[in-house]
């Protein structure tokens, strides 16, 4: 029973843990990213607010420094 627990536990975390690396696409939701990358994230976000600007970005905390706004 508790390896079943264990394995159970491994996998939620790994569900969990695949969702840390979606986008920030919203500039209210910059609050998710690291205090020193916040700034860069609403930067990035703030297009989004654009009327008229077609496609949107999203702000990914994981990527490289220079690929952390991504056109979509």
């Amino acid at each position: 029973m508790p390896a079943t627990k264990t394995l159970f536990l491994v996998a939620l975390g790994a569900v969990l843990g695949g969702c840390a690396h979606a986008g920030v696409k919203n500039v209210s939701d910059c609050g998710q990213v690291p205090v020193e990358q916040r700034l860069q994230c609403a930067a990035c976000t703030v297009q989004n607010d654009v009327p008229g600007a077609g496609s949107g970005y999203e702000y990914r905390s994981q990527n490289d420094p220079s690929n952390r706004c991504v056109k979509l």
